[in-house]
């Protein structure tokens, strides 16, 4: 069921444009209506033409450019307020940017946490370990602990574009061009954000780690995070390409004999790691599948087969991104991570995604015929704040 100028002039009539405007909204968002009934409209359900003849008039008097021809404006005669077209617009085009986000398929949101804000610059306080319990005498005092300053900082992106209700946009009633273009930037804005998490985490351009606000290589070998290369401790310099479960086991034992807190004294202990997520280019993600979903293991050692439960099975989720292949990063189809990311990885979340009004001014509307401006924007950006919770792994 569509609702048409008629509707559309009958309702604003018996409850005004303001609540006209909020029963839009509650129709789109599926809210109870006044009379207790649910019901919910999809934005290809209205017409930009029905909208502004039922709210405002006669596209032949009424609109700019029509105006512009009367010897006295209709505003100054009394007559013309489309504050209430604007507002019930852009609830469809924000309607159709949220569907579009929504929809993008991605993997981005498990390897990060989100971390709101209000600053594109940011320094994420942290500390180094503090020294670990002490014994205490009976009547004697606790010992206080000290901590280092230890931060990192961040820094977010705006990216956004424009979208323009003209005047033959509502003539010719365009409403289902403009609803696919707002859907299309819905799905950019999150293949966008898609892109800058994956990029991050595979410490694209070694920006994302900023101890102390200067950007550093993530992944090193100092870093104890990058394994399968020379300079790694012994037993880890040769590449390990993933094949069977106890690749996987060689990162575990890795972690655990090397990677330690970080404390002012003392040389600190192993971190208690349970890396929940494999993260791997698609080269390698069918093989990660195997090694996690096999629910048993044959090995046949001199002509003898041996039936065992697998070690890693469910242990880990596999996620992968075609972003991974694209990256330009050598040796990118056959690297792997293992790690809890989402300990490490955080999502500066300034502005979500948004759909913001503008009436259009003067120039625009007589240089462009242009009756609105809608814009489409999100605020945000990736950080690490640590070193220590994700492998990165060479695998050739």
């Amino acid at each position: 069921m569509s609702m048409r100028r008629d509707d559309i002039r009958a309702l604003k009539k018996d409850l005004g444009a303001v609540a006209f405007v909020q029963v839009v909204r509650d129709l789109l968002e599926g809210h109870k209506m006044p009379n207790g009934a649910e019901y919910k409209m999809r934005p290809e359900e209205f017409s930009l033409h029905d909208l502004w003849e039922g709210l405002i008039g006669p596209v032949e008097t009424t609109l700019p450019s029509a105006r512009a021809e009367m010897l006295i404006d209709l505003p100054e005669a009394g007559g013309i307020d489309t504050s209430a077209f604007i507002a019930v617009t852009r609830l469809l085009l924000a309607s159709a940017v949220i569907a579009g986000y929504n929809e993008q398929v991605g993997v981005g949101d498990l390897l990060v946490s989100r971390m709101p804000s209000k600053r594109k610059i940011e320094n994420v306080a942290g500390f180094s370990d503090i020294e670990g319990l002490k014994t205490v005498q009976e009547g004697m005092p606790y010992e206080d602990s000290s901590m280092a300053d230890k931060y990192v900082t961040t820094e977010a992106t705006k990216k956004g574009r424009l979208i323009s209700i003209t005047e033959d946009s509502i003539r010719e009633d365009q409403t289902g061009q403009l609803l696919v273009r707002a859907g299309n930037l819905g799905r950019k804005a999150r293949t966008d954000r898609e892109k800058t998490i994956i990029n991050g985490v595979l410490d694209l351009n070694s920006n994302v780690y900023r101890p102390s606000g200067a950007a550093t290589a993530l992944y090193t070998v100092g870093n104890l995070n990058l394994i399968g290369t020379g300079g790694a401790p012994a037993g880890f310099t040769t590449a390990i390409a993933l094949q069977d479960w106890t690749d996987l086991q060689s990162v575990l034992q890795f972690h655990a004999e090397n990677v330690k807190t970080d404390p002012q004294v003392g040389t600190g202990d192993p971190i208690l790691w349970a890396p929940p997520i494999l993260f791997l280019p698609p080269a390698l993600e069918v093989v990660g599948l195997r090694l996690t979903n096999a629910t048993s293991i044959r090995s046949t050692i001199t002509n003898q087969e041996t039936t065992f439960n697998n070690p890693m099975a469910g242990r880990f989720k596999v996620i992968s991104s075609p972003y991974i292949a694209i990256s330009g990063i050598a040796g990118a189809n056959a690297d792997w991570y293992l790690g809890d990311f989402q300990k490490q990885f955080f999502w500066q979340d300034i502005i979500p995604i948004q759909v913001l009004r503008a009436p259009a001014d003067a120039a625009d509307a007589f240089l462009r015929d242009v009756v609105a401006i809608f814009k489409v924007r999100y605020y945000g950006g990736l950080f690490a704040t640590d070193i220590k919770w994700v492998v990165k792994i060479k695998g050739a």
